[in-house]
């Protein structure tokens, strides 16, 4: 069995409310719970939150929802301790996954094939996770005293800049026994998973982020293999929001 783990606090700070806000006519949450309903692979999706209005909508898009401790929705509170806690909630009614897939409300544009394709290199191989990776080549440096100090030489271009890969967060799938036994999501070996630009972009933590997102998903929801934007729909409790 294969469990895909959806976190949803109910506490963000930087962008409250964000978790149920619109985009493109659904609730941000949305379209994490629908892609993990849509790949193949995965054979339960459940929502770990600690908030009752995102536990409500969770239900209401079609997902479990396991109840997440407070203590476990702080700040400074680890993504991989609540996709422990959903785990052996999972495991204590009886099933036990052979891998955990994260899903993150605020990377909206992932498709469910991105999942399958996830989910079936980690199987396929002998790692320990398989991680969503983009490619980046910047001039980085430093600022040191109110001075700006470049790690490359002056005049080099960026192509010729060493090739490096940037954990994007749009997806994790982690051996079960390295979620539970090691509190891991990487282990020791990270299957890299190279990630369509698009979808990668589209990861939200301040509002011109939602802004981003939700023309991306206008715009070129067929290029990432995404269903046509639906019609708004209002938000109160008890709508069907899994059609």
């Amino acid at each position: 069995m294969i469990l895909a783990v959806v976190t949803a606090r109910g506490g963000s700070k930087r962008l409250p409310g964000k978790n149920l806000r619109p985009l493109g006519g659904r609730p941000l949450l949305w379209y994490s719970i629908r892609a993990a309903r849509l790949a193949r692979l995965v054979h339960r999706v459940v929502v770990s939150t600690e908030d009752a209005s995102i536990a409500e909508a969770a239900r209401a898009c079609g997902a479990e929802v396991i109840p997440r401790p407070a203590s476990l929705a702080l700040d400074e509170s680890r993504s991989v301790d609540a996709v422990r806690h959903a785990c052996l909630a999972v495991e204590a009614a009886g099933e036990r996954p052979r891998a955990v897939v994260l899903l993150q409300p605020t990377c909206p544009l992932r498709s469910p094939g991105f999942i399958d394709a996830g989910v079936g290199a980690l199987l396929a191989s002998d790692a320990d996770s398989a991680v969503s990776v983009s490619e980046e080549r910047l001039k980085l440096g430093e600022v040191v005293d109110g001075i700006y100090r470049p790690f490359y030489p002056e005049g080099e271009r960026k192509q010729d800049l060493p090739r490096r890969w940037r954990e994007n967060g749009v997806l994790y799938v982690t051996r079960r026994d390295v979620v539970v036994g090691r509190g891991s999501l990487f282990g020791d070996r990270i299957l890299p998973l190279p990630t369509e630009p698009l979808m990668a972009m589209a990861n939200i933590d301040y509002e011109l982020d939602f802004q981003v997102a939700e023309d991306l998903y206008l715009r070129h929801r067929a290029r990432l293999g995404l269903e046509p934007a639906p019609e708004p729909i209002p938000m109160e409790a008890g709508v069907a929001w899994t059609r």
